[in-house]
């Protein structure tokens, strides 16, 4: 069953169309010496979608504050196009499932990685990375005590 579209999704709906049709006519013109298009289609690269080859994020999402785009890195250019960060309605508590539980760890040192890992923010990008939300890898860093006050 088709959902009617009020009179802002039918614009929204036209807008996209003609976007794609424009970015398709501009792909028809970018061709290689051999005829060939340089960019491979989903067909030539094995039947699936290439992130930011095929498609790529909704720029319009970006300044909408329901939505988090991830920024735009080198080290996130495929990702990037992937996910997109969506605010909940109603707040939810994460409850891990398939993941290693501390209360199974035999022993301390096990448990407090754990805790560490699960319980500590931290990052994957060390541009990003600060005393407070350190890189992953930096976990087991110990601040000496002025540092800790400070």
């Amino acid at each position: 069953m088709q959902e009617k579209l009020s009179k802002e999704g039918k614009k929204k709906r036209k807008s996209i169309q003609k976007k794609m049709q424009d970015q398709q006519e501009d792909s028809e013109d970018d061709v290689s010496e051999d005829g060939k298009d340089p960019q491979p289609s989903m067909k030539e690269a094995g039947g699936t979608w290439k992130p930011g080859i095929d498609y790529e994020v909704c720029e319009e999402a970006n300044g909408r504050p329901e939505y988090v785009v991830l920024p735009e890195l080198e080290s996130m250019k495929s990702f990037r196009h992937q996910w997109i960060l969506r605010r909940r309605k109603r707040p939810m508590v994460p409850a891990p499932s398939h993941t290693p539980m501390p209360d199974k760890q035999s022993t301390k040192e096990g448990k407090s990685r754990l805790f560490s890992l699960y319980m500590r923010p931290w990052v994957l990008d060390r541009q990003f990375a600060s005393r407070h939300v350190p890189h992953i890898t930096d976990l087991d860093v110990v601040f000496d005590k002025e540092a800790r006050l400070s």
